[in-house]
């Protein structure tokens, strides 16, 4: 009796330390993923028919913000957000690189009329 209480006591030791990757066939993710926005490196020009679009201080805005927002990650292009997701990003990430007022103004200038 007591072999058979120890072996009991072995598996059920065994199972509870097993890793339970369980894949269900007929389960379905609740919410399908979104695509994450692409990347884009800061040595890209700027494309001939964007360069006759943009004004000077567009231009200046483009420079401060290839400059300043490479420094920590990779550039996100205008186009992946749209003016109201902007908005705060633009805020939080101003103290984060340090940029001044009139500076930030050039880049919300460049990124909000670039959409």
């Amino acid at each position: 009796m007591k072999r058979i209480v120890f072996s009991i006591a072995v598996v059920c030791l065994l199972f509870s330390c097993a890793s339970k990757n369980v894949v269900s066939a007929t389960s379905q993710p609740a919410e399908p993923e979104t695509p994450k926005p692409e990347v884009v490196e800061a040595t890209v020009p700027p494309t001939a028919a964007a360069t006759n679009a943009m004004t000077e201080s567009m231009f200046k805005g483009k420079a401060i913000f290839d400059a300043k927002c490479a420094n920590c990650h990779g550039l996100y292009q205008p186009k992946d957000f749209s003016k109201e997701d902007w908005i705060p990003i633009l805020k939080r990430m101003q103290h984060k690189a340090k940029i001044e007022d009139a500076d930030m103004a050039l880049v919300n200038d460049y990124v909000l009329n670039s959409i």
